[in-house]
């Protein structure tokens, strides 16, 4: 077998077996997910570094989850309790008096604080892909 042809035959076992490792871990989970659902998922965290079933959010370790964090917020900050937690009185009362609005918040959140504390999240580690990325999933509670 030619080096190139050795390559991409090795690339998509090696795809297959994280795809059955996702399938593994999510049915462990007691999620019911097909396998052909767990194709677009893998695709996903893949692309993308993360991927959300059903109330579980799955990254690898170092992924950016910028994109995922600022729609998160943009939820949870219609909820007044969230808002609460959140912040404390006084910075809600300066932001009120600024007219900052919810965008802008998003932004400042995103870019100074944790995001386990701002998703209210406990991330651990799911597996360790074949290929030795690190898997994490929290559940998230929005």
């Amino acid at each position: 077998m030619e080096s190139n042809e050795l390559k991409r035959k090795t690339k998509e076992i090696r795809n297959n077996i994280e795809e059955m490792e996702l399938f593994l871990w999510v049915s462990k989970c007691n999620k019911k997910v097909q396998v052909k659902e767990i194709i677009s998922y893998y695709e996903k965290l893949k692309e993308v570094g993360y991927v959300v079933i059903e109330n579980i959010l799955i990254y690898k370790q170092g992924a950016n989850l910028a994109t995922f964090i600022e729609k998160s917020l943009d939820e949870i900050l219609d909820n007044s309790d969230e808002v609460y937690r959140i912040f404390v009185k006084e910075d809600l009362v300066d932001m009120w008096i600024q007219g900052i609005k919810k965008n802008e918040a998003i932004k400042d959140l995103t870019s100074t604080e944790d995001y386990t504390v701002l998703l209210n999240i406990c991330p651990q580690i799911a597996y360790q892909s074949i290929n030795g990325d690190t898997i994490m999933f929290a559940e998230l509670n929005i």
